[in-house]
């Protein structure tokens, strides 16, 4: 059974082994913000992975996925509407 410290996401990127196996990368999210996040495990020496942009914003696609799923845009803006408790 392995064990070990549980850490705090700034605690993570200061990990000896995390800065040894280079798991700490910057990508931009799509504003061209840096984002710091935990890099790819698996390391490939003929295939090696990289992420190329941090995960979306929360809310960031709801119009989009809103739409698909057959709202209208007055459904939408009500449910997105801000201060909404429902």
């Amino acid at each position: 059974m392995a064990v070990g410290p549980v850490y705090s996401l700034d605690e993570v990127f200061e990990d000896s082994q995390m800065r040894h196996r280079g798991m700490s990368q910057e990508v931009g999210r799509g504003n061209g913000e840096p984002v710091r996040q935990v890099g790819v495990g698996p390391k490939l020496s003929r295939t090696p992975a990289k992420a190329r942009h941090a995960g979306a914003l929360s809310g960031e696609h709801t119009h989009e996925v809103l739409r698909e799923l057959g709202y209208s845009s007055e459904q939408i803006a009500d449910i997105v509407q801000p201060g909404r408790t429902e």
